[in-house]
């Protein structure tokens, strides 16, 4: 009988990597090199131009190590976070997460708006 997987599914994964790489402020060649892997192995993980494919539990665990998240993050209920990570940790699990989605998505805005400004003075349309 082949053993049973009991990883979180790849995609709840894929979501959490991303808030621990957001919250440790790393980049995917800094968060691979942390678990002895390339850039292109975290790109797969959170599914960002590659196939999802998930992440064993030794990668979790070194993920986790490295962003400086307890390991339960990875399938723990959020609501229950102050459970499991050190009361003086949880309040800024959630605000550095969040200031660190809102910059990059706020430079992805910046970045496709530049785009579409270059792409309108040269083009035929």
């Amino acid at each position: 009988m082949p053993p049973v997987d009991d990883r979180p599914e790849p995609e709840e994964v894929a979501r959490r990597v991303r808030a621990a790489q957001a919250y440790a402020k790393l980049s995917r060649d800094e968060l691979g090199a942390a678990i002895g892997k390339s850039g292109s192995v975290i790109d797969e993980i959170t599914g960002k131009r590659a196939r999802l494919r998930g992440a064993s539990w030794e990668e979790l665990r070194a993920i986790a190590e490295r962003c400086g998240l307890p390991f339960e993050w990875f399938w723990a209920d959020l609501d229950r976070l102050g459970a499991i990570a050190p009361d003086d940790r949880a309040p800024a699990l959630f605000i550095r997460g969040r200031s660190a989605a809102i910059d990059a998505l706020d430079e992805a805005v910046s970045a496709a708006a530049g785009l579409r400004r270059q792409r309108a003075r040269g083009s035929i349309r």
